[in-house]
């Protein structure tokens, strides 16, 4: 099991009981049993150890596909009494280290590998991706991984892109601003109105040039928002050709 073992997430203290092949199902299924073998486990709430075991149960957690497998964990977990009279928690569970977080039922790497494939191709696509990848997840999982991805601080662009986007096409609208020079969206904003775009230029002064389209709303804004920046509208096509 060394070799298995390396390929594993880290779990602190645990011994592989055996593994389970499965070929009949719609994809083949490599099941590993895994016992904690630690003696005494602190209480996550108030940090005292216990050795007193209340009871045992079973978790299973998904992880990433080996050799064409879908890969479940089938973890024995116990539950402990708290030993501190003062803990509010008289029974808890141990914990199984930072990658397999609480209640959760896939591990961490698992849930990044998912959230970067639907990142970059969408909800729907991603869970037909990750089908053939030996990864079982639905569309609507991946789009709560999707929302659950923190965003990146963003400094004040130098030239910023604005353009309108469909929260749903013909029905709701919003705004998009982009930064330009490093190519990457950095706010969305929930409507295409003059007021919005502007609180949100006067709350980050420095934009030298702003390229918009030809929205009167956003001429508007830019003009009361950032007086100082250079606008470039969109070019507008006709019949006649471009001007």
């Amino acid at each position: 099991m060394n070799l298995l073992e390396s390929l594993l997430p880290k779990v602190p203290a645990i011994q592989f009981e055996k593994f389970t092949i499965d070929t009949e199902g719609k994809y083949p299924v490599l099941a590993i049993d895994i016992l904690r073998t630690a003696t005494t486990v602190a209480c996550p709430h108030c940090g005292k150890n216990s050795h007193y075991i209340h009871s045992y149960y079973c978790r299973t957690v998904q992880d990433l596909s080996i050799c064409n497998f879908h890969l479940k964990l089938n973890l024995g977990v116990r539950k402990y009494y708290c030993q501190n009279p003062a803990c509010r928690f008289k029974i808890f569970c141990e914990r199984l280290g930072p990658e397999i977080q609480v209640y959760q039922r896939k591990t961490n790497r698992v849930k990044l590998e998912m959230q970067a494939i639907a990142l970059k191709i969408g909800a729907n696509p991603a869970s037909q991706l990750c089908q053939k990848l030996f990864l079982n997840v639905s569309s609507s999982t991946l789009l709560r991984l999707m929302h659950s991805k923190k965003l990146q601080k963003f400094s004040t662009p130098r030239v910023l892109g604005v353009d309108d986007w469909a929260f749903r096409k013909g029905d709701n609208y919003g705004t998009i601003l982009v930064d330009l020079e490093k190519n990457k969206p950095i706010d969305l904003l929930p409507d295409r109105t003059s007021e919005t775009l502007k609180n949100w230029l006067e709350a980050h002064p420095g934009i030298e040039i702003i390229s918009r389209d030809r929205s009167g709303a956003y001429a508007e804004a830019a003009k009361q928002g950032a007086p100082d920046a250079l606008q470039v509208a969109d070019r507008r096509v006709s019949q006649t050709g471009i001007y």
